[in-house]
């Protein structure tokens, strides 16, 4: 399988796409496979196939997937420094 992996902080040690981990990892869940095999097929370390299965299971695993949130910015409210500060009236209860 080829895979655009890119070099990691560390000598031989490579970041892998979470879309190449994912597909593999899924693979990994089913019943009778062996991981060992799956692993030597994707051209990778059967200890790391068996890390992602587990951050798959976990839901630590997530793939890449850019998403977009729409933010509101309110304008804040600022009193005129001409006005003196609004005074809290008493309830009627509490005056007497």
């Amino acid at each position: 399988m080829d895979t655009d992996k890119t070099a990691g902080n560390r000598k031989s040690r490579p970041n892998y796409p979470a879309d190449f981990k994912w597909r593999p990892a899924i693979e990994a869940c089913v019943p009778g496979i062996s991981v060992s095999k799956l692993a030597q097929q994707n051209v990778t370390n059967t200890n790391m196939l068996f890390k992602w299965r587990r951050e798959l299971c976990t839901g630590l695993f997530e793939p890449a997937a850019s998403v977009l949130l729409s933010v509101l910015v309110k304008p804040t409210m600022t009193r005129s420094p001409s006005l003196p500060p609004a005074r809290l009236a008493k309830p009627a209860a509490m005056i007497g």
